[in-house]
């Protein structure tokens, strides 16, 4: 789940314990587990291969993050005062208000990833 106000992506078990899987504190650092810093973490979906993908928000980007934790930044950048919404590569590629996400073929580990976007919907091909 993604635990927006505290900036940490949690797991709870069936048995109701909860732990952090990655963040600690706010900011926009990709690194493994509670070294990485996430924003305000909003949308939240995962893959067959238990890869969590998230929306942030307030820094436009779309995070990855590995089942031991490692967080990577795979689209957008945080632009003060800017919100434009870009195609391209990761390195081009921004976003304005990301929300919503969702994983294709979630049975699959080689689905794209779909992005709400403002008023658009936004496709992200297969990373490897």
């Amino acid at each position: 789940m993604a635990d927006s106000y505290n900036y940490r992506i949690r797991k709870i078990t069936p048995g109701g314990v909860v732990s952090t899987l990655a963040g600690s504190v706010g900011g926009s650092v990709d690194g493994q587990g509670i070294a990485a810093r996430l924003y305000l973490p909003a949308g939240i979906t995962v893959d067959a291969a238990g890869y969590i993908y998230v929306t942030e928000d307030l820094t436009r980007k779309i995070r990855k993050i590995s089942p031991s934790g490692n967080v990577t930044t795979i689209a957008g950048k945080y632009t003060i005062g800017t919100c434009t919404s870009v195609n391209g590569n990761v390195s081009i590629a921004n976003f304005c208000n990301p929300w919503g996400i969702a994983v294709t073929h979630p049975n699959s580990i080689n689905g794209s990833v779909y992005v709400s976007d403002y008023n658009t919907i936004r496709k992200i091909e297969p990373i490897e």
